[in-house]
């Protein structure tokens, strides 16, 4: 018995060598498409080593060195038999070794993961309704830290690979950047590692020289890379999240970008918060901010019309989307933080009943034709459920950023997923979600101070000439009107007081 059990032992110890050993070589072959410059360089040196060495028959010489100071024993007689090898045959052996040991360091890390997560699906039961575990097609070292593992579900949905999200990052001792179906074939499942654990802070200046083009927005950093997301893309963007995990500083930050990127840009605020959040953006005299509910109303309803102007010059053109040049139009950001304060439905006040019923229907339009007009907009709320933005608006954002919610249900809503309730507790932690990216991102912090300094750079420039508006911002209609009829008043006053005066000289 003991003898079988030591035979089965040693089969099995054979076994799992000779699998490793196939795998090895198998990824050793395809990560050969990801290795660097400097990988090629040091395979060439090794090369050139092996040559000199067999030319010289150097290695001989220090293997019987070693020997002597290792062992105290001399193997001089041996080292000769070795002498008599021909060159290129010792040429040959060295170059073999070397592809062998540079084929383990591509192949070996990718085959170990095989292994693992192999065993990782049997002791977690990740199996469909025939027993069978999900198949590895394809494993690819990316880089140093990340690993990408394509998969054949077998059956298997990407919510069940997701509920045993927290298993499979132990088993590799990596974190999952991402996982995701292909959309050309939903039975292959995508997974990206990443031993690399994502940085816990990155701030505003860092990031900020990536966003250079109009209409760029800084998302944050991710194991991957840094994010930059143009807003023409969405167009339309839900950022939400419990208090203190930076969801206004992502808006602060968001639309300081998108006033320095963005030349001719028009941005109306509305802050329910008192408009402590946004205060130092109402200095620019490209921003307007707004914090009663009826005069939000107001201003919406001008945009919606606005919008509606820009659409017929759209519909009499050639193209899909506003040309803001030949039209000397500028570009509307509407910003409307704490959003449910505007769109819930009282139950007992029916003055803010009827505001909301309209802010909802105004909302929902420029969502639904904005993007054509050169409008974007984004709504940022604490809590998001089908009473604080009604499903109809809620469709049209296509862009999402959640920070850390308490409850799985609140992430579900946002993201569709559970992910942003297992963020941990760190501020400016965040998901990111855009078609079929969800990934988790550090977004940038903005102080205080830099918002300021950038706020009055931006200022300076109005002031300078460097920066100006297209057109003036909506809501200063009237002003103009005012200033015009005074300035009227004004100068015929003062025709009149010359005709007196002549008058009396007479």
């Amino acid at each position: 018995m003991s003898s079988n059990f030591k035979k089965n032992h040693f089969l099995d110890i054979f076994g799992d060598l000779f699998v490793i050993l196939k795998d090895t070589l198998i990824y050793a072959r395809r990560n050969l498409q990801n290795t660097t410059k400097l990988f090629w360089f040091n395979a060439f040196l090794v090369l050139i080593v092996c040559f000199v060495y067999s030319i010289n028959n150097t290695h001989y010489y220090q293997v019987g060195l070693l020997s002597n100071w290792l062992f105290d024993v001399s193997i001089k007689s041996y080292i000769e038999i070795l002498y008599r090898i021909p060159w290129y045959v010792d040429f040959t052996l060295l170059s073999i070794t070397s592809i062998i040991i540079f084929a383990l360091r591509l192949g070996y890390p990718s085959a170990m993961v095989v292994k693992k997560l192999k065993s990782t699906f049997k002791q977690i039961g990740l199996k469909n309704s025939l027993n069978q575990p999900p198949y590895i097609a394809d494993v690819q070292k990316l880089n140093k830290d990340r690993f990408y593992i394509m998969l054949n579900s077998n059956g298997i949905s990407l919510d069940e690979f997701k509920s045993s999200e927290g298993r499979l990052t132990a088993s590799v001792n990596s974190h999952i950047e991402s996982i995701s179906t292909q959309e050309e074939n939903p039975a292959i499942v995508e997974m990206v590692f990443n031993k690399k654990p994502l940085t816990k802070k990155v701030s505003y200046s860092e990031l900020v020289d990536l966003a250079e083009k109009p209409g760029d927005i800084i998302i944050g950093r991710s194991k991957s890379g840094d994010l930059i997301e143009n807003i023409s893309s969405y167009p339309h963007m839900l950022v939400a999240g419990s208090t203190g995990f930076g969801k206004s500083y992502f808006l602060k930050q968001m639309t300081l970008g998108l006033l320095e990127n963005t030349p001719n840009l028009q941005v109306y605020i509305f802050d329910f918060k008192e408009g402590i959040s946004f205060k130092s953006f109402k200095e620019l005299p490209n921003v307007r901010l707004y914090r009663d509910l009826t005069d939000s109303n107001i201003i919406l309803d001008k945009l919606r019309s606005e919008m509606t102007s820009r659409l017929k010059l759209v519909s009499e053109g050639t193209g899909e989307i506003l040309d803001l040049k030949k039209t000397k139009k500028d570009s509307v950001l509407i910003m409307i933080d704490e959003c449910s304060m505007l769109f819930s439905l009282s139950k007992h006040d029916k003055l803010k009943k009827n505001i909301s019923i309209k802010a909802i229907e105004l909302a929902e339009e420029i969502a639904k034709l904005g993007r054509a007009a050169r409008y974007n907009i984004v709504l940022g709320n604490q809590k998001i459920t089908t009473q604080t933005i009604d499903t109809r608006i809620q469709e049209n954002l296509l862009g999402r950023i959640c920070f850390k919610v308490p409850s799985v249900s609140g992430s579900n809503t946002v993201l569709g997923n559970k992910s942003a309730s297992c963020l941990p507790a760190i501020k400016g932690r965040a998901i990111y979600k855009f078609n079929a990216l969800n990934v988790e991102v550090q977004t940038p912090y903005l102080s205080d101070e830099e918002l300021g300094n950038r706020i009055n750079a931006i200022k300076s420039d109005f002031k300078k000439g460097v920066r100006k508006l297209n057109s003036h911002m909506l809501g200063d209609e009237e002003k103009v009107k005012i200033k015009e009829s005074q300035k009227s008043r004004n100068t015929s006053f003062g025709n009149d007081s010359v005709h007196e005066v002549s008058n009396d000289k007479k």
